[in-house]
This record gives C-alpha cells, structure tokens and sequence, in this order.
C-alpha cells in the first residue's frame, strides 16, 4: 500500500506552536499581580514553601475563583488532607456536591499519571491541583520494601509525569498547580546558600512555567482581627510575566487573602492613604480609627482598586 503523503501545511497547522494563551485572573489581588495578569490557560504552576505558608489557601481561593465562573475544577487531594471543614472554610462545599469540583485522591505516580491524562482526555476540566506532589510515592515492585526506595526513583518518576502531563495539559488547554514541599538543602556550596530548596528534583523545577515561593513572615491578629500570617510571596521563574518579583499579603488561617485589606494596606504604604493620629484620609474623606478602616465602604474599596490599577499600569 503506498504510503500517504503529508504536506507541510497540513503538519504546520497540527503542530504549530503559536496559539492564543489567554489569563485567567484568580480574582487574588496580590496573586494576578505577581504572575502578570493571572493564571495562562495551558500553563503550569508550581506553588512551594515550609508548613503554614499558605500553599493550600491560595490554591483553593483559586479553585473557588474557576469554580464560581462555572469552569470545572479537579483537586488530586494526595495528603488526604482537603476534608468537609476545609471545603465549607473555604466556601467549596457547594461546588463539590454539584460536581463542579472534583475531589480526588492518589497515591502514586502511575495513578496520578492515569488520572491526569484522562482528564487531559476528557477535556472538561478547566483547571488540575495536585496537592502535593512531594506525597507521592513512586511506583516499585510488589514485593519491594521500605529499603527499596532508592535515591534518585522518586525524582525520575516524577520527571516523566510532569512532563507528559503538562504536553497533554498544555494541548488540551487546561491550567495545572502543584503543590511542593520545602526540603533542607543539603547541597548548598556554602554556609551563604538557602537552608531550604523546593523538593522535586530538577524536573519540578525546570518544567513548570512559573515557580511560586511562598514564606511565613509575622503573625498577627487581635480580638478586633482574625488571626493570621504575612507571607512573603515570590516568583523564582515566570514565563509568562517579569520573574524575582515579591508581595506581601496578610493571609488569614481558613480563608487566604482578603483583597480589602490587601488594598488598604497598600493604599498605606504607598501614600495613597494619609495617617493624622488616629484619622485616615481616604479620597478626601476623614476615617476615625484603624478598625473603622478596615471597614470601609464598596465605593471606597472600588476608588483603591482604580488607584492601584492606574499605578500598575504606569509601572509597565
């Protein structure tokens, strides 16, 4: 049988690597800023940083982002850990009894693996958490053991999902964030290296598009507040947006980020909102007091949100 032939124009048009990849805003003030505008349909995301940095908030603030637009949603829950109190925290719970948010668990590479290119498959599915992908566990034979787990397994397992998943993702337009745990850096050169790394391996940090680092600063809160953390938020690598750039946001525990205050405090520390005493001026408006503030009005809101669009778009 003569082989059929392929003209050039018809494997340009299949392969071509030049389509739209539009941003989708998470709706976190602070997130959209530092990644450019949001997240890319297509990309790959990879959030990581130490215990109570926030990593699993700004995930599900995203998930709740696509999930309220209608936009299908699957969280792959490794560390088991995203229960009815979180999701209802979060305010999620109605989004998972409706199947607009997928609850999934895995344990492995191959599972995850399957998982993952059946929603790549499906095509339904708008936005793939993998929280975390430090849990999984790499695939070895049934009668392996503990002491079987060898250096450098987990790192190739990973290295071949990660990578055909974000082939398969990226062809079927759907945005993915992973999860990573910090791990200690026993390979830093010298005493001035970072004491932590992202865990992974070198897959993990090469494949994504953009790489998220998440800090814990400060605690605060007060009988006025609830309680919470600073966290430093940086981006190590960005394709899609100007990397090494950091936000400070306040995060509140079973919540994340909330973009009133995100405002109000930027407002403070750019000027945009003047201190006298104990009164703040706010578009020549007199507030009497911090805790009446923070409790400002939707206008005001909407007039600090114009002023901190004007100076981000001044900055570009």
């Amino acid at each position: 049988m003569a082989k059929k032939e392929v003209s050039l124009d018809s494997i340009l048009s299949k392969y071509s690597a030049e389509k739209e990849e539009p941003m989708v805003p998470t709706k976190i003030i602070p997130i959209d800023e530092l990644l450019g505008g949001g997240l890319a349909v297509g990309g790959m995301y990879c959030l990581w940083g130490p215990p109570g940095s926030f990593k699993s908030s700004i995930a599900l603030q995203t998930v709740k982002s696509f999930c309220k637009r209608g936009e299908k949603v699957a969280y792959i829950d490794v560390e088991k850990a995203l229960n009815v109190s979180q999701q209802k925290a979060f305010g999620i719970r109605e989004y998972v009894e409706n199947g607009t948010l997928l609850h999934i668990t895995a344990d492995t590479y191959e599972q995850i693996d399957e998982i993952c290119m059946a929603i790549a498959k499906d095509g339904s599915i708008k936005l793939v958490v993998v929280d975390s992908e430090t849990q999984l566990l790499p695939k070895m034979g049934e009668d392996a053991d503990v002491a079987s787990n060898q250096p450098g397994v987990k790192a190739r397992q990973c290295s071949v999902w990660v990578t055909k998943t974000k082939s398969a993702f990226y062809t079927a337009g759907i945005t993915s964030i992973i999860l990573a745990h910090a791990r200690a850096n026993i390979s830093m050169q010298s005493m001035y290296g970072p004491a932590t790394k992202m865990a992974g391996g070198y897959a993990l940090a090469h494949v994504p598009d953009a790489i998220v680092q998440f800090l814990p600063g400060q605690k605060f809160g007060d009988k006025l507040a609830p309680e919470g953390v600073t966290v430093h938020i940086s981006t190590d690598k960005n394709k899609f947006a100007p990397p090494f750039k950091r936000v400070d946001a306040k995060c509140y525990y079973g919540k994340g980020i909330n973009n009133k205050v995100y405002l109000i405090d930027w407002a403070l520390d750019n000027g945009i909102i003047q201190k006298n005493g104990s009164f703040f001026n706010v578009n020549g408006e007199s507030i009497r007091g911090t805790e009446a503030l923070y409790a400002m009005t939707k206008e005001q809101v909407a007039w600090l949100r114009e002023e901190f669009n004007t100076q981000l778009q001044s900055q570009k």
